[in-house]
């Protein structure tokens, strides 16, 4: 049973505020200062996030480039080599032009026609099939062996074709933006025998 003096003792500990009192604006909400604050808090975090997602696509993009262009041009320069291993004669030998027989009697000519690295068997098509596009350089380097010296040049022509060891390949591909050179030295093993 509820007694006046516990109704009383109850009601003493609320405290009824007199005249104008002040409201308690923290327990209500945040102020607009506190907004501004987290809400630029909040953009500068954002703006991270869109900056470290951004450059994470860039550096794929890149990344994807260079793979691309290394894959590409390896595997043209790569075949050419084993084209170039199987010859058992030269036929002209150029800077940038070399046509060789291989042992089945097979005629290759490999050139490269303003940006890109042709081929053509068997003088078929006489423009070439494209192999290799964005070519910016191709350079074929040729060692002869005359029975006491090793040579290096860049032309070889009439009877010292035969003297042709090895052949130095270079080409330099921009693919994507990216620059690769691949070289390779083939060792021609059908013509000279050490």
């Amino acid at each position: 049973m509820k007694t006046r003096s516990n109704e009383k003792s109850r009601l003493s500990t609320f405290t009824i505020p007199s005249g104008r009192a002040k409201s308690n604006r923290r327990t209500a909400g945040m102020s607009l200062i506190e907004m501004l604050i987290a809400g630029l808090v909040m953009i500068s975090f954002g703006t991270a996030l869109w900056t470290l997602v951004r450059s994470s696509y860039d550096s794929q993009y890149e990344i994807m480039n260079e793979n691309t262009a290394n894959a590409e041009a390896r595997q043209v320069v790569d075949t050419f080599a084993d084209h170039l291993r199987g010859a058992a004669s030269l036929t002209s030998a150029a800077a940038s032009d070399i046509t060789f027989v291989n042992s089945s009697g097979t005629t290759y000519r490999y050139w490269k026609s303003q940006d890109k690295l042709v081929y053509s068997v068997n003088s078929s098509p006489t423009a070439g099939n494209q192999i290799l596009k964005d070519v910016q350089t191709l350079s074929l380097s040729y060692e002869t062996w005359n029975g006491t010296t090793w040579a290096s040049s860049t032309s070889v022509s009439g009877a010292a074709l035969s003297t042709v060891a090895a052949i130095t390949i270079s080409a330099n591909c921009a693919t994507g933006g990216q620059n690769r050179t691949i070289s390779t030295t083939v060792r021609l093993r059908q013509i000279m025998r050490f």
